[in-house]
């Protein structure tokens, strides 16, 4: 069962959705005894495409706040998997290109390999700024399962106006099956719990990704 309720909490550029999800496990599950933020092993990855002019940015401004950062290499014809190695990330890396939602689970893949308490997912190229990882953080302190990061609280009038109608189309869609209400829904820029690492699940590959949470 899902349950929750927003919170908001101002960052420098970015206002954070707390987009307050509980993922309630079944019968079988084990309970998740959150250990305190110092005990927490976290962790950043980021999708990457072609991205070797901003990556390396990325994952070092992202690393003073992580434990450590994954990218996913999701077939660049570039050199962004060896400037995000230079930078100090670990590289996944797809012999082709496989889509975003295919990088999104090497992501998940990953975190669940290196038993991450925490899972910071932001873009690699510099769209979101990796000092508001903390922001995004610390609702998960406090129990929630999946944070957005909303650009549209604070700085809607920075994006443009076509893609700002297809992404309230977007919204609605998702709001229309969902009680929690997000600003954001295509927002790359979320954090998740261990037990939200642990439970989501992928439906497709490609250009988009669909995660759906386990039902009772």
């Amino acid at each position: 069962m899902v349950t929750g309720a927003q919170r908001v909490a101002a960052g420098a550029g970015l206002c954070i959705l707390a987009w307050g999800i509980h993922l309630e496990g079944d019968a079988t599950s084990t309970p998740f005894a959150c250990p305190t933020p110092v005990m927490m092993k976290i962790i950043a990855a980021l999708p990457a495409y072609n991205e070797e002019v901003a990556v390396g940015s990325v994952v070092l401004r992202a690393g003073e706040h992580v434990e450590k950062v994954i990218v996913v290499d999701d077939g660049s014809t570039d050199r962004t998997k060896e400037v995000a190695e230079l930078a100090g990330a670990v590289v996944v890396r797809h012999g082709s290109n496989a889509g975003y939602g295919a990088a999104i689970k090497s992501c998940f893949q990953k975190a669940k390999e290196l038993d991450a308490d925490i899972l910071v997912i932001l873009d690699a190229d510099g769209q979101h700024d990796p000092d508001e990882i903390p922001h995004v953080l610390q609702p998960i302190y406090e129990g929630v399962d999946i944070v957005i990061g909303s650009c549209f609280i604070t700085n809607g009038n920075s994006i443009p106006a076509y893609r700002k109608f297809w992404m309230m189309v977007l919204n609605s869609a998702t709001n229309a099956g969902s009680k929690n209400k997000v600003s954001d829904s295509q927002s790359g820029f979320r954090a998740y719990s261990k037990n939200a690492i642990g439970s989501l699940r992928f439906r497709r590959n490609g250009m988009g990704t669909e995660i759906f949470l386990p039902q009772r």
